[in-house]
């Protein structure tokens, strides 16, 4: 039966191939297909003939035979005439399992005065469905309609008509061989004809309705193999991504850790740069809050009117104090706005009546103003240089001398010797 399937799809394929002019093709292409299959498969480097027992059932005689080299050579002979049933069965698994262990490995052999042979010539039509074409003419070919017989064909050549070799047989004669093999607990793979049993593309008599019951236990073992490989090829085909993005991982890590080791120095670089910058900047920033002597003078002189004088000046921390005369107390604290060093101008003490005509006593105190950063760091103060030797500033009538350790700028001492002319 099995070989039988394997014939007929292997003839449709020709068919086809003929009709497309592949003919030839298939034909190479069968041959090597054949060829890896006998390796692949476990036991199929031998052909179906010689992995199978053929049995003839001959009366009560039971012939046991296997092809060697393409020839049957007998292996065993059982006469059942004597044995009871249970006997029977017995002696014929005892004496298969001598020649083959497998019992699903058996053919039955008819006789061959009990089948019929016969060449028919048919239409190249008729080879689409040739085995109901058969049986449709069987009653024309043979004395026994379709119903009666089992027959198998065989397509011997191909050109204007289909040459068919056939071969039928009565339905009695497969059936008892077949109804005793069951009894004697064994199943057939095959019927052949005795004369027929060595070749390879070999008549198979076994019913359809038994031919559907067989499998080939190879195919799947061959479907299991190639499951399984559709199976790994699926693991590789999801795992080999997952493979290649480790690998790249892998690979990258020492560049990602020796940038991680870069950006973690550059992180310790910036905190030295910061901490350089804040130790530099500390005394620019106190330099800065507090601005020089000089250059508050300066501010101070450039600020106070013609008509003031100062007789005491005072610079304490960031606090400064002047003490003296002016004819314009109103606008003497709004002018110290205007100053770049100095901010909060306001009189300490009361404004009282001075020496001179129109003219008050004051005491005014103003804040520091730190210096802006770009003078402190790009434009440095200028070195101071020597004042020229002041004039004494003469105290007031009535006014004490001042006091050791004030200082007395050139300009208020310039601006008060106006009014100290005037004096009487």
């Amino acid at each position: 039966m099995n070989k039988m399937i394997v014939v007929d799809y292997r003839k449709n394929l020709r068919h086809w191939g003929q009709r497309l002019g592949l003919g030839d093709f298939l034909d190479w292409w069968f041959g090597e297909l054949s060829a890896t299959a006998r390796q692949m498969l476990p036991g199929a480097s031998k052909p179906a003939m010689e992995r199978w027992a053929l049995v003839k059932i001959n009366g009560s005689l039971v012939t046991f035979s296997r092809v060697v080299h393409g020839k049957a050579a007998e292996q065993g002979r059982l006469d059942m005439a004597s044995l009871d049933a249970n006997g029977q069965k017995q002696a014929f698994q005892s004496e298969l399992n001598k020649i083959i262990p497998l019992k699903d490995g058996i053919a039955l052999c008819l006789p061959e005065e009990r089948v019929l042979c016969k060449k028919l010539s048919l239409p190249p039509a008729a080879e689409e469905n040739l085995r109901q074409v058969i049986a449709f003419e069987m009653d024309r070919h043979t004395p026994f309609n379709a119903g009666q017989v089992y027959f198998d064909y065989r397509l011997a050549r191909r050109d204007k008509q289909l040459e068919i070799s056939l071969a039928v047989a009565p339905r009695d004669a497969v059936d008892e061989p077949l109804r005793q093999l069951a009894a004697w607990g064994a199943q057939a793979s095959a019927v052949l004809v005795a004369g027929d049993a060595t070749d390879d593309t070999q008549w198979n008599l076994l019913p359809d309705g038994l031919r559907q019951k067989r499998k080939d236990t190879r195919l799947p073992r061959l479907n299991a193999a190639l499951a399984s490989g559709v199976a790994v090829l699926l693991c590789i085909a999801l795992a080999l991504p997952i493979w290649q993005k480790r690998e790249t991982v892998l690979a990258l890590q020492p560049l990602l850790n020796n940038a991680h080791e870069q950006a973690e120095a550059a992180e310790n670089l910036r905190r030295q740069l910061e901490a350089m910058m804040a130790e530099y900047d500390y005394l620019l920033d106190k330099k800065r809050e507090s601005p020089p002597v000089v250059a508050v003078l300066e501010d101070v002189t450039r600020l106070l009117p013609d008509d003031t004088w100062v007789q005491q000046f005072n610079l304490n921390g960031k606090e400064m104090q002047i003490h003296g005369e002016t004819a314009s107390s109103s606008k003497l604290a709004g002018l110290f706005e205007q100053a770049k060093t100095l901010h909060d101008a306001s009189f300490r003490a009361p404004l009282t009546k001075g020496q001179g005509a129109n003219s008050e006593r004051f005491q005014l105190a103003a804040e520091t103003r730190p210096l802006p950063r770009a003078e402190t760091e790009h434009q440095p103060s200028p070195p101071a240089q020597p004042p020229e030797q002041p004039a004494v500033a003469q105290p007031a009538p009535g006014q004490a001398a001042t006091p050791e350790g004030t200082i007395a700028t050139d300009a208020a001492v310039a601006q008060g010797k106006g009014q100290e002319d005037k004096q009487p």
